[in-house]
């Protein structure tokens, strides 16, 4: 039994410290965040020891009893002295673990010399166990709420039940539905809808990486997919038929059907059923890191057509500076009342169009606010970069217009980014091939299971 702990735990200690034996106790799968997952069974290993132990306890000598403290002292001692490679640890991290070092050690020697007897030993022990045990639970809660920053209670229920309201009586569940403003990455199962936007230990790689060709990042390992700050385009093909936001949705098709609490419920008119017949067999398209151009080329798969939806625009002018460097800085600026970093462009925007700007390798001087407000014409709207790209709806138009467009980021004295593109989206071209696509009806029946 001796050699058999034994075993087991230089096994673990080892592979604590090797990778490859890292790997072999996660089926070769390397974790993210949460590293070495099978460590629990180091801590359990020894109080499966401990209690091995204490049905021994009467058999325990003088001389066994100080070998083992020694190796524990040791050990404590060890950790003590490199406790600079564990930045983790602080200093009342190991004056708890000496006190209770020192509580255990004087009971079990109490025993041992006959000093206490084996009813007051039992229950001193199983104190001290339990009061322990509070103590280290504690303070692993405490170190996850640092590290991991929950949301509390009232932040995580924030528009809640207006949400789950209008979801419940306002949408159709045969179509997806998205947040604007997200809160977390399972939005949708928090609130209740079908959507797109995920964070999945148990993902599949190859739908999200292909997800992230067309907008919706999902980059690295794929453990995040987001829906935010993509085309009505992708809307439409995805089937996103609802939005949820707390200020106007700017996207062409896009009415309002219900508010409640201050969150607007949105409907896409141009939204394709879930499931859709292609004109002819479908065909694998390669994707490339151009995601406008993905998007198009997707399409013309699907309808065997050939449409062309994104229109460069020049910047006639900006406002704050010159853009013949690549490099752009917005700054706090005297004439635009803000107290915070902003920036502004002018461009024409071309008859029935939806505009939109991508703001490319975006650097911020306060790294806690990475939110943009995009403002035109007197309207302002607000977006996230948090695992979603940096491309952003402004509006659409009816007529050709010459607008200016102030991007302003909150809580930022200057912020860094290349070059903003902005992309006009023809939307008789979008109208046609989501009209195209629609031709090609399917019948869609929920059937209930009893999973």
């Amino acid at each position: 039994m001796k050699l058999s702990y034994f075993i087991l735990l230089t096994i673990l200690i080892l592979s604590f410290r090797f990778q490859l034996l890292d790997l072999l106790w996660q089926g070769m799968h390397a974790p993210n965040m949460f590293l070495h997952r099978y460590s629990w069974i180091f801590s359990l290993t020894i109080i499966l020891m401990a209690g091995e132990v204490l049905n021994r306890i009467e058999e325990i000598t003088w001389i066994r009893f100080s070998l083992a403290n020694f190796l524990l002292i040791l050990g404590f001692g060890a950790t003590v002295l490199y406790s600079s490679h564990y930045k983790f640890l602080d200093a009342v991290n190991f004056i708890v673990t000496f006190e209770f070092l020192i509580a255990f050690y004087l009971v079990c020697l109490g025993f041992i010399l006959k000093k206490i007897p084996p009813r007051l030993f039992y229950l001193s022990i199983l104190f001290f166990s339990i009061f322990e045990l509070s103590v280290n639970s504690y303070y692993q809660m405490e170190g996850i709420a640092n590290e991991w920053v929950f949301a509390s209670r009232s932040s995580y229920e924030r528009d809640l039940k207006a949400i789950q309201s209008l979801v419940k009586e306002k949408t159709d569940s045969n179509y997806r539905t998205e947040i604007l403003q997200p809160q977390t990455g399972n939005d949708s199962m928090k609130y209740g809808y079908n959507g797109i936007s995920q964070f999945s230990s148990v993902r599949n790689t190859d739908a999200s990486s292909t997800l992230d060709k067309l907008g919706f990042k999902s980059e690295g390992t794929n453990l995040n997919l987001r829906y935010q700050n993509n085309s009505i385009l992708m809307d439409s093909l995805f089937g996103v038929r609802y939005n949820l936001s707390q200020q106007p949705v700017q996207k062409f098709g896009f009415k309002e059907i219900a508010t409640k609490n201050g969150v607007s419920l949105s409907e896409n008119e141009y939204a394709l059923p879930i499931a859709f017949l292609s004109a002819k067999p479908y065909k694998n398209t390669s994707f490339t890191n151009l995601t406008l151009d993905n998007q198009t080329r997707f399409i013309h798969q699907i309808t065997d057509e050939k449409y062309k939806f994104y229109k460069k625009l020049n910047i006639l002018s900006p406002t704050s500076q010159n853009t013949t460097s690549s490099l752009q800085t917005a700054k706090i600026e005297e004439d635009s009342h803000l107290s915070y970093a902003s920036i502004q462009y002018e461009v024409t925007v071309p008859a029935h169009s939806q505009l939109y700007v991508n703001v490319p390798n975006l650097q911020f001087s306060n790294d806690d606010r990475k939110d943009i407000e995009i403002s035109y014409n007197g309207q302002t709207q607000r977006y996230t970069i948090d695992n979603a790209f940096p491309f952003f709806s402004i509006g659409h138009f009816d007529t050709e217009e010459t607008v200016t467009i102030r991007m302003s980021f909150p809580e930022n004295s200057t912020v860094s980014f290349d070059t903003p593109e902005f992309f006009a989206l023809d939307l008789d071209q979008y109208t046609q091939a989501i009209a195209s696509i629609r031709q090609q009806e399917v019948a869609i029946h929920k059937k209930k299971t009893n999973w």
